[in-house]
């Protein structure tokens, strides 16, 4: 692109948005390169709308320049979904930053685009309300983080993935048009709806997984909860059951869905040491020394007394499992926080009130500082599945990057012996080439003979030479992927969204 073509493009995009919001400078474009795993030449052009109007008007424009749009909330993600591999226009979210209503007698929040998780429960929080945490740092997106990957959580087996909590949104497509979805399809005033199904057909479901392919989600109304621990409940309110041994966890994890424990999920050891070492060092260092080889947190709710129960029931649930151990959170959380942070500094808050670093996710930051390959996978699939599928990739890992004691394992169901979510992570030296790509085959090679030869779950991201599959639907549905592909070209003739991922037609 010659510089006369470039200053007329920002000029039209300054004029959009004004002249501070749009740029062209390298400076700029060069935060937009690269995420921890994927880098590219970056953006062209870098716009910071403040409202839907200017959206619009912004992909109105490239669509009829054929200029490739990629919108960005956080950034969080480290599969370069939001890294411009073929230049074009960055349209970055965090302006559109406004919690337009908080609706506590409906219990509702509307938002814009750029509000994050923290922000929202916060908000959420001053009414007695709260969201359930998406699978992220308190700084992600609300939305992206829900569309984007269904937002499992500690609470989802009581309250549902995250897309659940979407009643309505009001998405701008790549030609400039509205299209509004759900609970924002009904009319307003009076005679609005918080249901998340419009009337007739639904096409909510087509947006699923969209990372910037079909359009730019401008507002979004989001289904809020009574806080827990408003109603005469206490902080303290889990349940572990630890043991030496991995496969009894997920055994225990098992039976205690049968009986109505749903809510809960396991963590291997290294994932523990990922969730509580503050810095690389620190999480090495746990790792080192692990205390036990996974545990299975319950999520409960209710008086002490009420916790109390469920503590012996558990407890008589699980005699069959020689080395498990069952505690309440005081007899196992705290001592990890001051091992994690023996000066009491930096985990100060957690150690007061633990709640807050379930409530929070805050130590989910752990993906901006520590280097892993990550497996995650949303196979909907019953229990007894998962362990297989972990001892075949822990299997893989072992071949291929030698590294056995450092692979991490979450797990969790989602509804009565069934299963939402197993992730892997493995450490790695992002600045060691060699390193990287041991670890990143290791977990393509699991991934692979899980999608293609066993077909026993669905992971969200594979990666291939820094590219990326959004979810495993073009391998295991043809026919819905063939059918994404066709809305994709009704609402995106141009290809201008996302060219290159996912769904790049």
């Amino acid at each position: 692109m010659d510089e006369s073509e470039q200053k007329r493009i920002v000029g039209v995009l300054q004029s959009i948005v004004g002249e501070k919001y749009a740029s062209a400078d390298p400076s700029i474009r060069f935060a937009y390169t690269r995420d921890q795993i994927v880098k590219s030449p970056g953006p062209d052009f870098v716009v910071l709308p403040k409202n839907k109007e200017e959206i619009k008007a912004i992909l109105k424009f490239a669509n009829q320049e054929c200029i490739p749009v990629i919108p960005k909330g956080t950034g969080a993600n480290l599969i370069g979904a939001v890294v411009p591999e073929k230049g074009g226009i960055i349209i970055g979210l965090k302006r559109m930053n406004r919690i337009l209503e908080i609706d506590p007698v409906n219990m509702t929040a509307t938002v814009e685009p750029g509000v994050t998780f923290g922000q929202l429960q916060k908000a959420a929080w001053d009414v007695g309300l709260f969201t359930p945490e998406p699978s992220g740092p308190h700084t992600v997106r609300i939305m992206s983080n829900f569309y984007g990957t269904r937002g499992l959580s500690t609470y989802s087996a009581k309250y549902g993935v995250g897309d659940r909590h979407i009643l309505g949104t009001e998405w701008i497509l790549p030609t400039g048009d509205e299209l509004k979805l759900g609970c924002f399809a009904h009319p307003s005033g009076e005679l609005a709806s918080n249901w998340e199904h419009a009337p007739g057909p639904d096409m909510s479901g087509f947006v699923m997984f969209a990372f910037g392919d079909l359009g730019i989600c401008v507002k979004s109304k989001i289904k809020l909860y009574p806080k827990m621990d408003a109603h005469g409940g206490i902080p303290d309110n889990y349940i572990y059951v630890i043991s030496q041994d991995f496969e009894e966890v997920f055994k225990a994890c098992v039976k205690l869905a049968k009986w109505g424990y749903t809510n809960s999920f396991i963590m291997r050891w290294p994932y523990i040491a990922m969730m509580f070492g503050h810095t690389q060092k620190a999480s090495q260092k746990m790792m080192n020394t692990p205390a036990f080889a996974a545990m299975l947190t319950i999520v409960l709710e209710g008086t002490e007394r009420r916790i109390e129960f469920h503590k012996k029931r558990i407890k008589e649930l699980c005699k069959e499992f020689p080395s498990a151990m069952v505690v309440k959170m005081e007899d196992i959380q705290r001592p990890f926080l001051k091992a994690a942070d023996p000066t009491g500094n930096y985990l100060k808050p957690a150690m007061e009130n633990p709640r807050i670093m379930i409530d929070y996710m805050f130590l989910s930051a752990r993906a901006f500082r520590v280097h892993g390959a990550f497996g995650g996978n949303t196979p909907f699939l019953p229990a007894e599945e998962a362990y297989n599928i972990f001892k075949y990739s822990e299997k893989s890992a072992k071949e291929l990057a030698e590294r056995p004691q450092e692979i991490a394992c979450y797990f969790q169901p989602i509804d009565d012996c069934h299963y939402g979510c197993q992730e892997m992570d493995l450490y790695w030296d992002q600045f060691d080439p060699l390193d990287s790509i041991k670890a990143l085959s290791a977990f393509q090679a699991a991934e692979v003979k899980s999608m293609i030869t066993k077909r026993d779950s669905i992971f969200y991201y594979l990666y291939v030479e820094n590219d990326f599959m959004e979810a495993c639907g073009p391998l295991l549905f043809p026919g819905y992927f063939k059918l994404l592909k066709i809305w994709k070209k009704l609402v995106d003739p141009n290809n201008i969204m996302n060219p290159g991922k996912g769904l790049d037609v």
